[in-house]
């Protein structure tokens, strides 16, 4: 409203922003607390449309950062559907980041399915499986984990990166799996996947 007063209309890019603030707000815990950020956001809409102006990707990886629940994600999702938007890599990424709150086997179940999708989209990258593996290892589920990893590595694939390798060491190093660490370290020091951090913690683990 004060960019109105002043003659400075607000931009898709101002909306974005909104977005992006109302998603990274911190929600106090209590009743419906998952679902209080989204409908921030969806407030935000709101006023885009006043605005008479069409959402675009950005604005729609912006309010993804509002989910908290797969029934957010999947209302986001929705509505990218209604405008013909095709998902990101930067969507799904955030997608899957957003079911830290979910119980474990639930959690990993709802990652796995958001994986496939993505894959069916052409969404995958080293980001995405990065973000796998931290909601994997946040719902302590380290065979989910390594299946993905192993998966990875089998395939050399292009996704794979020093963090994934990083985020998997730990994994497994937490679950006390001293072969698949063997296994990691000389897959990882086999390929170009060392930086000075990875390398700092395979020393670290006697690696």
């Amino acid at each position: 409203e004060r960019m109105r007063r002043e003659g400075a209309a607000p931009t898709i890019a101002t909306y974005d922003m909104l977005l992006a603030v109302a998603g990274r707000a911190k929600i106090s815990r209590g009743w419906q607390r998952k679902d209080k950020a989204l409908n921030n956001g969806l407030k935000v809409f709101d006023l885009l449309a006043e605005a008479k102006l069409k959402p675009c990707l950005s604005t729609f990886e912006a309010l993804i950062l509002c989910a908290r629940s797969s029934e957010a994600v999947e209302l986001v999702f929705k509505m990218m559907d209604s405008e013909e938007i095709k998902k990101s890599e930067a969507m799904y990424e955030r997608a899957i980041l957003s079911l830290k709150n979910n119980a474990g086997s639930v959690q990993s179940a709802l990652v796995t399915g958001l994986l496939e999708r993505a894959e069916a989209e052409s969404c995958l990258s080293s980001r995405v499986y990065s973000a796998a593996l931290a909601v994997f290892f946040t719902a302590g589920d380290p065979d989910s984990g390594l299946a993905l990893v192993k998966k990875l590595t089998s395939q050399n694939s292009r996704h794979l990166s020093p963090h994934i390798y990083s985020l998997a060491l730990k994994m497994c190093a937490k679950y006390e799996l001293e072969d698949e660490v063997k296994a990691l370290a000389q897959h990882a020091r086999g390929g170009v996947h060392l930086n000075s951090f990875l390398e700092r913690q395979l020393v670290a683990l006697g690696q």
